[in-house]
């Protein structure tokens, strides 16, 4: 785990940490009722259940491209409101130039075509391939709208 003596800004987010995959993964609970459902990393409160988590528990490569998210990084919106303004955890993989590419939760099939809030329509995406995907169904997905 390296830890940041200060915070960072970070495409609009505030970074304090970066963990490793086994720091976060393993602790990522069904819902908010479990006993874990909050954890401290470094000084700061962080829900320890959700529907991306949970998502990136399935599996840390883009189902598009295969990228491969390495590390967690603990950050924040700069630009929220102060009562709303939790740290979490985004999944970010390394391309060959050193750039950071961040990893998303995306809908197999979309909200806006009738797709569910469900795990079983949940699929990761590095943020490239989600946003060329859009809100398109994958050929092999029309029949079947989850």
């Amino acid at each position: 785990m390296k830890r940041f003596e200060c915070s960072l800004k970070h495409g609009g987010m505030e970074r304090v940490g970066i963990y490793s995959i086994e720091d976060v993964l393993p602790f990522i609970v069904e819902n908010k009722g479990s006993p874990n459902a909050i954890r401290v990393y470094d000084g700061h409160e962080v829900k320890m259940f959700s529907l991306r988590y949970h998502t990136f528990k399935k599996s840390l490569s883009c189902v598009s491209c295969g990228l491969k998210g390495k590390f967690f990084a603990l950050e924040r919106y700069m630009r929220r409101v102060p009562w709303d303004n939790r740290f979490h955890f985004n999944l970010y993989a390394i391309i060959s130039n050193g750039e950071e590419v961040l990893m998303t939760k995306d809908h197999i099939n979309p909200k806006s075509l009738g797709g569910k809030e469900h795990i079983d329509n949940m699929q990761t995406m590095c943020k490239v391939c989600n946003e060329l995907k859009m809100n398109r169904v994958e050929e092999k997905n029309q029949n079947e709208i989850i």
